[in-house]
Protein backbone atom coordinates (compact mmCIF):
# COMPACT_ATOMS: atom_id res chain seq x y z
CA UNK A 1 0.00 0.00 0.00
CA UNK A 2 2.88 2.46 0.98
CA UNK A 3 4.37 1.72 -2.35
CA UNK A 4 1.10 2.37 -3.79
CA UNK A 5 1.03 5.57 -2.38
CA UNK A 6 4.43 6.79 -2.89
CA UNK A 7 4.05 6.37 -6.90
CA UNK A 8 0.85 7.76 -7.21
CA UNK A 9 2.31 10.61 -5.03
CA UNK A 10 5.40 10.94 -7.79
CA UNK A 11 3.57 10.89 -10.73
CA UNK A 12 1.07 13.73 -9.12
CA UNK A 13 4.06 15.29 -8.75
CA UNK A 14 5.03 14.64 -12.58
CA UNK A 15 1.75 15.84 -13.89
CA UNK A 16 1.52 18.95 -11.94
CA UNK A 17 5.26 19.82 -12.84
CA UNK A 18 4.29 18.89 -16.52
CA UNK A 19 1.13 21.55 -16.76
CA UNK A 20 2.81 24.24 -14.74
CA UNK A 21 5.82 23.40 -17.49
CA UNK A 22 3.53 23.63 -20.36
CA UNK A 23 1.58 26.54 -19.29
CA UNK A 24 5.00 28.73 -18.63
CA UNK A 25 7.36 27.45 -21.19
CA UNK A 26 5.11 29.64 -23.99
CA UNK A 27 4.90 32.44 -21.45
CA UNK A 28 8.59 32.66 -20.95
CA UNK A 29 8.90 32.31 -24.80
CA UNK A 30 6.61 35.23 -25.68
CA UNK A 31 8.46 37.10 -23.50
CA UNK A 32 11.77 36.77 -25.25
CA UNK A 33 10.26 36.57 -28.42
CA UNK A 34 8.67 40.35 -27.84
CA UNK A 35 11.81 41.71 -25.79
CA UNK A 36 13.72 40.75 -29.83
CA UNK A 37 11.04 42.53 -31.55
CA UNK A 38 11.28 45.94 -29.54
CA UNK A 39 15.07 45.17 -29.86
CA UNK A 40 14.60 45.01 -33.55
CA UNK A 41 12.80 47.85 -34.59
CA UNK A 42 14.79 50.10 -31.93
CA UNK A 43 17.66 49.03 -34.10
CA UNK A 44 15.46 49.84 -37.38
CA UNK A 45 13.61 53.41 -35.74
CA UNK A 46 17.87 54.14 -35.26
CA UNK A 47 18.82 53.34 -38.49
CA UNK A 48 15.83 55.22 -40.13
CA UNK A 49 16.59 58.58 -38.36
CA UNK A 50 20.41 58.67 -38.88
CA UNK A 51 19.10 57.97 -42.77
CA UNK A 52 17.03 60.91 -42.64
CA UNK A 53 19.50 62.96 -41.02
CA UNK A 54 22.24 61.80 -43.57
CA UNK A 55 19.90 63.07 -45.75
CA UNK A 56 18.77 66.47 -44.25
CA UNK A 57 21.12 67.99 -42.28
CA UNK A 58 24.64 68.59 -42.95
CA UNK A 59 27.80 70.76 -44.13
CA UNK A 60 26.04 71.76 -47.24
CA UNK A 61 22.55 72.08 -45.85
CA UNK A 62 20.80 75.22 -46.61
CA UNK A 63 18.05 76.71 -44.21
CA UNK A 64 14.94 75.39 -46.42
CA UNK A 65 16.13 72.22 -46.16
CA UNK A 66 16.03 72.27 -42.23
CA UNK A 67 12.56 73.51 -42.15
CA UNK A 68 11.78 71.14 -44.67
CA UNK A 69 12.56 68.06 -42.57
CA UNK A 70 10.98 69.42 -39.36
CA UNK A 71 7.92 68.71 -41.15
CA UNK A 72 8.89 65.29 -41.86
CA UNK A 73 7.58 61.74 -40.66
CA UNK A 74 10.74 60.70 -39.66
CA UNK A 75 11.40 63.94 -37.36
CA UNK A 76 8.23 63.75 -36.00
CA UNK A 77 9.11 60.39 -34.25
CA UNK A 78 12.36 61.40 -33.55
CA UNK A 79 11.52 64.72 -31.57
CA UNK A 80 10.67 62.92 -28.51
CA UNK A 81 14.04 61.40 -28.13
CA UNK A 82 16.39 64.71 -29.26
CA UNK A 83 17.51 67.60 -26.63
CA UNK A 84 15.32 70.40 -25.94
CA UNK A 85 18.50 72.57 -28.05
CA UNK A 86 18.10 70.28 -30.97
CA UNK A 87 14.27 70.61 -31.03
CA UNK A 88 14.88 74.43 -31.53
CA UNK A 89 17.50 74.68 -33.26
CA UNK A 90 15.71 72.55 -36.19
CA UNK A 91 12.15 74.19 -35.58
CA UNK A 92 13.60 77.81 -35.99
CA UNK A 93 11.43 79.26 -39.05
CA UNK A 94 13.50 80.57 -41.38
CA UNK A 95 13.11 84.25 -41.30
CA UNK A 96 14.44 83.51 -37.44
CA UNK A 97 17.19 80.92 -38.81
CA UNK A 98 18.27 83.78 -40.97
CA UNK A 99 18.10 86.35 -38.47
CA UNK A 100 20.18 84.31 -36.27
CA UNK A 101 22.53 84.07 -38.97
CA UNK A 102 22.85 87.44 -39.53
CA UNK A 103 23.36 88.56 -36.21
CA UNK A 104 26.23 85.56 -36.31
CA UNK A 105 24.44 83.86 -33.11
CA UNK A 106 24.32 80.61 -34.80
CA UNK A 107 27.69 81.15 -36.29
CA UNK A 108 28.34 80.36 -40.25
CA UNK A 109 25.41 78.38 -41.35
CA UNK A 110 27.74 75.30 -42.70
CA UNK A 111 29.47 75.00 -39.62
CA UNK A 112 26.24 75.19 -37.01
CA UNK A 113 24.70 72.24 -39.25
CA UNK A 114 27.67 69.89 -39.38
CA UNK A 115 28.13 70.97 -35.28
CA UNK A 116 24.65 69.92 -34.95
CA UNK A 117 24.84 67.33 -36.85
CA UNK A 118 27.13 65.51 -34.94
CA UNK A 119 25.80 66.45 -31.67
CA UNK A 120 21.77 64.58 -33.12
CA UNK A 121 24.53 61.33 -33.85
CA UNK A 122 25.77 61.68 -30.63
CA UNK A 123 21.99 61.95 -28.83
CA UNK A 124 21.08 58.83 -30.99
CA UNK A 125 24.63 56.52 -29.47
CA UNK A 126 23.40 57.56 -26.03
CA UNK A 127 20.04 56.28 -26.79
CA UNK A 128 21.11 53.20 -28.29
CA UNK A 129 23.03 52.53 -25.04
CA UNK A 130 20.04 53.26 -23.51
CA UNK A 131 18.06 50.78 -24.88
CA UNK A 132 21.04 48.14 -24.91
CA UNK A 133 21.23 48.34 -28.79
CA UNK A 134 24.96 48.60 -28.43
Amino acid sequence: MEVLVAASSGAIAGLISGVIGSLIGPLVQWAIEKRRNRQNYRRELIKVWRDAIDEHIHRGTNVYSVEEFSRTAEYSRMRLYLSSESRQWIEYSIPERQALVEQGELGAWADEAGKRRKIILGEFAKLEQKWGLV
